[in-house]
């Protein structure tokens, strides 16, 4: 039955999204346990003022960990559900009360199944983009998203701590006229993998860069990227209608949004525990320990 419904369902541009009767049944007395009892409600339309869209993208096909969103973080749970659980944990764990909507946007059936099983909704979007960001673009485009958080897919150690100076932005009293895009970075954490920016005195990004930049600088100093977006309607679209070629060449799509003179700021997070990002082979094996640790 289920397959048959995703069969149904999983075509491009459709959103599937997945509400427990739990709590329903809760409310009119019943004390049962239920096993996983869902309905599903498809929209093309879910628009709902003053929404924030979470979109978590997902590509199934990685170039340096193959099919890294399926590889298990800890027994039976997957990197893409890891990472979703936690965001929608670090969310309700925010001082800030709002609305917010949470999908993964795919491109493959295969990681629709699976997230089907843990009732994620999700979003099926086309194979051909390359990166994360235009995918979003996509996503947000069938949800008629004015505001939308962008949440990648591989960052699992996602939580309240991180996306609170973000969200500060959103609802915090900062005019949306006063940027397009805020991102996030640390101090701490230095890998082979890691997106260095360098900012002004007003916590605005200048450049951002594979190499150590300023290249003088020691670890301390240096600003790692962490890839969380708050983006509008307007700045995500017009992040899909520009190029840019040094942001081909660094590999570092926000550089679109820089090197054509949009606002883009980075909060900074101090955070003295492990963040990692799965990036490789070794970057999996470290969190899979970290959690088998705790």
């Amino acid at each position: 039955m289920i397959s048959n419904l995703l069969i149904a369902v999983i075509t491009k541009g459709m959103i599937v999204e997945y509400v427990s009767n739990i709590k329903l049944c809760q409310r009119d007395g019943f004390e049962e346990k239920l096993s996983l009892k869902l309905v599903c409600r498809i929209s093309l339309n879910m628009a709902v003022e003053s929404m924030l869209d979470i979109i978590i993208p997902c590509r199934l096909k990685a170039s340096r960990l193959r099919e890294k969103m399926l590889r298990e973080v800890s027994p039976g749970i997957p990197l893409i559900v890891k990472t979703y659980q936690n965001t929608l944990e670090a969310i309700n764990n925010l001082e800030y009360k709002f609305r917010f909507r949470i999908h993964v946007a795919i491109d493959s059936p295969i990681v629709g199944l699976v997230l089907q099983k843990y009732c994620i909704p999700f979003i099926y979007t086309a194979e051909i983009h390359t990166g994360g960001l235009s995918r979003c673009y996509e996503a947000a485009a069938i949800l008629d998203s004015e505001n939308i958080l962008v949440v990648q897919g591989d960052e699992p150690c996602i939580s309240s701590k991180y996306l609170a100076p973000i969200i500060s932005r959103y609802i915090g009293g900062h005019s949306p006229q006063s940027w397009d895009v805020v991102t996030l970075y640390t101090q701490n954490n230095l890998s082979k993998n890691s997106v260095y920016i360098v900012t002004n005195n007003k916590s605005k990004v200048l450049y951002m860069s594979r190499m150590k930049i300023p290249s003088s600088a020691i670890k301390g100093f240096l600003k790692i990227h962490i890839g969380i977006y708050l983006f509008t309607r307007r700045s995500l679209n017009a992040y899909h209608q520009i190029e840019c070629s040094i942001s081909k060449q660094e590999d570092i799509e926000l550089l679109r949004m820089i090197t054509h003179g949009f606002t883009v700021f980075a909060e900074c997070i101090s955070d003295d525990n492990l963040r990692i990002g799965i990036d490789t082979e070794d970057d999996l094996l470290c969190y899979q320990k970290l959690l088998a640790s705790q």
